[in-house]
């Protein structure tokens, strides 16, 4: 399975470092929206169980207790029959200082290679457009479930589009990429950052997704619906500080 990449092109180090008080919270009582990236997965079993330490407290809604980033975390210690999570508890949904935004899916490998593997899903339907701009605004509006976006002059975008949810067809797409051994999945967190990544060559291809609203995110979640990997990165005015509890007292609290 090819290495997971995640690029971040806005710093978190702008942001006030603070300590921030958290809970052990019992694994079952938390909420997952969000399917995992089976390589972070592992790289935090690896992390943890070779320090002794969990560094990072995740972040919790208080309306259901949906887990707003942790999700290997929270999947990890429960693979280790943990049986409580550090969490910072925070108001969500109505609070506007919280916010939440996207991780844009990218493409290393042949562009021409990825456009027959999305032709070949029996579940979607490509539709060719040549402005950016109807890309964006079709897959905002929800009436796409991706658009591609790409390096090619000679290729018009793509917009992705079919009969179920679109998150759902999301995470048919995602699982196509993810088995393929010929391309290389990563994310990075704003549109621009990708544009820079296909200027550079560094990428052929990155898809353009809705993040969800708030509101979606808790009703998805308490109706045990997940969204693909990565659709989510919430955003806080401050950093949590690091913390130091030591796995033992995870396992056996």
């Amino acid at each position: 399975m090819p290495e997971f990449v995640e690029i971040r092109t806005e710093p978190e180090e702008a942001k006030p470092e603070l300590d921030v008080s958290f809970e052990l919270l019992d694994l079952d009582l938390l909420k997952p929206h969000e399917e995992l990236d089976p390589n972070e997965l592992e790289a935090f079993i690896e992390s943890v169980t070779s320090s002794g330490i969990f560094w990072k407290a995740a972040l919790v809604s208080k309306e259901g207790y949906v887990i707003l980033d942790g999700h290997h975390r929270w999947a990890g210690l429960k693979k280790l029959n943990a049986k409580v999570m550090p969490c910072i508890l925070l108001d969500y949904v109505n609070n506007p200082e919280v916010k939440v935004y996207t991780w844009y899916p990218f493409i290393v490998g042949s562009l021409n290679h990825l456009i027959d593997v999305l032709k070949n899903i029996k579940e979607i339907d490509i539709i060719y457009e040549s402005s950016k701009d109807i890309i964006i605004e079709k897959v905002e509006n929800m009436e796409a479930a991706f658009g591609l976006i790409h390096s090619d002059s000679n290729k018009d975008f793509i917009l992705i589009v079919g009969d179920e949810d679109p998150y759902d067809l999301q995470k048919i797409i995602i699982k196509h990429l993810i088995d393929d051994q010929r391309i290389q999945l990563g994310y990075i967190d704003t549109i621009k950052g990708a544009e820079e990544l296909l200027a550079q060559r560094k990428a052929v291809a990155y898809f353009v997704r809705r993040a969800p609203k708030k509101k979606e995110i808790v009703e998805r979640a308490s109706k045990g619906k997940v969204y693909p990997p990565k659709t989510t990165r919430h955003s806080l005015p401050f950093v949590p500080r690091k913390i130091h509890v030591p796995l033992d007292k995870l396992l056996n609290p």
